[in-house]
């Protein structure tokens, strides 16, 4: 009997490319392009891209819901540095919430917890759900 973390090291092992970015000074508008074009121009599909600094450190991730509420009034923001989009759309004063990172080592458990304790995604109404 194989164990599952073993597995998923060697899928993760066999499959490892260059890690596709934005950085935080590129245009909101290059970086939602550079999601949405990827599986059709580019050999990649992905539902999410960080958003890096010059240092490549994680600050932000952005995805489609990103876009969530945008009006022919607010078109122009698409044109502000990616980093300044989200601030301005995400409306927490201003404040973009750290990334959760996880590695290898960790937990699939706790990984799978993080989002939901950060209040990164809403939890289920019924009860019983993730205990």
């Amino acid at each position: 009997w194989i164990c599952f973390p073993f597995i998923f090291r060697l899928v993760l092992c066999c499959y490892v490319q260059d890690v596709i970015t934005v950085r935080d000074t590129d245009p909101a508008l290059t970086a939602f392009r550079k999601l949405w074009q990827g599986g059709w121009v580019e050999d990649w599909m992905v539902s999410a891209l960080p958003v890096v600094d010059a240092h490549g450190k994680l600050v932000a991730t952005l995805s489609g819901s990103d876009m969530r509420g945008l009006t022919r009034a607010s078109l122009e923001d698409l044109l502000l540095p990616v980093v300044e989009y989200l601030k301005k759309r995400r409306r927490s004063g201003g404040q973009l919430r750290a990334p959760e990172r996880v590695t290898l080592e960790t937990p699939f458990k706790e990984a799978l917890q993080k989002p939901l304790v950060k209040g990164g995604y809403p939890r289920p109404r019924w009860r019983g759900y993730y205990q």
